[in-house]
């Protein structure tokens, strides 16, 4: 699995290719439990992705509240 994360000044992007499942879980959430401290809205995009578990539904659900508890959103497109 890759990840893509791009900064930009109103929301962050980020994509992913390959499987999104529990043996990508440690680095994942390293990369992206960060991202709710920038106070940012943030667009996943799963366009490239070609598995999603429940451990990666489960971590965006995470994500989710985070971000809801900053007044910010998170977008899970194509």
């Amino acid at each position: 699995m890759e990840i893509s994360v791009n900064e930009l000044e109103e929301r962050i992007e980020v994509s992913f290719s390959g499987e999104i499942g529990m043996l990508a879980m440690k680095d994942l959430k390293e990369r992206l439990m960060v991202l709710p401290e920038k106070n940012k809205n943030i667009e996943i995009n799963l366009e490239h992705s070609s598995y999603l578990d429940s451990t990666g539904i489960g971590l965006f659900i995470t994500l989710n509240r985070q971000q809801a508890e900053r007044g910010k959103t998170l977008k899970l497109i194509n």
